[in-house]
């Protein structure tokens, strides 16, 4: 007598769930590139540091680097655009001519227009702008959590205020009272 166990209807969907959704890497960098091209010559060294640095630092499982050649791009990159790009607007595509380099991340793609050399190339795949500094991209703050940021701005400030002025002059009551009232009322 066999024993046979019947799958449940929540058991089929999440089995069913389970194999229609791939393990996707985190972030997917690449290139569109052309063999022939001065510019692609010139970028490959650079390029491969970047990727070797990119794939120690932050694993091979966050980040997978695709890099497509000229004589097989409309292939790779239709690919590319049904399995990372399905519901994004913007899909892949050379933009301007060869090196075009890219990242895919959170279904959205964006083009690399910075310097060719491997620093840059890594602060931009790990989201750190040139442009400031160094520090990371800005991001968008709902309007609560803005003022909230705001308010504990003004009283890292205050208190610098403060600590100046009492350096440099005698603290007098006024003084107190008002860096007091300030620091209890954002």
């Amino acid at each position: 007598m066999q024993n046979k166990t019947k799958k449940t209807h929540t058991q089929k969907k999440r089995t069913q769930k389970s194999r229609v959704v791939p393990n996707h890497p985190k972030i997917i960098i690449g290139k569109l590139y052309a063999e022939w091209c001065g510019h692609c010559k010139d970028l490959k060294p650079e390029w491969t540091e970047a990727c070797e640095k990119l794939k120690l630092h932050m694993g091979e499982e966050v980040i997978k680097i695709v890099d497509i050649e000229q004589s097989n791009e409309v292939a790779q990159i239709n690919q590319i655009n049904t399995t990372y790009l399905k519901m994004s607007p913007v899909k892949l595509s050379v933009q301007g001519g060869y090196p075009t380099i890219y990242k895919i991340q959170n279904g959205k793609v964006s083009y690399y227009n910075g310097d060719r050399t491997a620093g840059p190339m890594e602060k931009w795949v790990m989201g750190v702008s040139q442009q400031d500094g160094g520090r990371r991209t800005k991001r968008s703050w709902s309007e609560p959590e803005r003022q909230r940021r705001r308010a504990t701005e003004l009283r890292r400030c205050a208190t610098h205020i403060e600590g100046v002025v009492c350096k440099t002059q005698k603290r007098t009551r006024r003084n107190q009272s008002w860096f007091s009232f300030f620091l209890r009322n954002p």
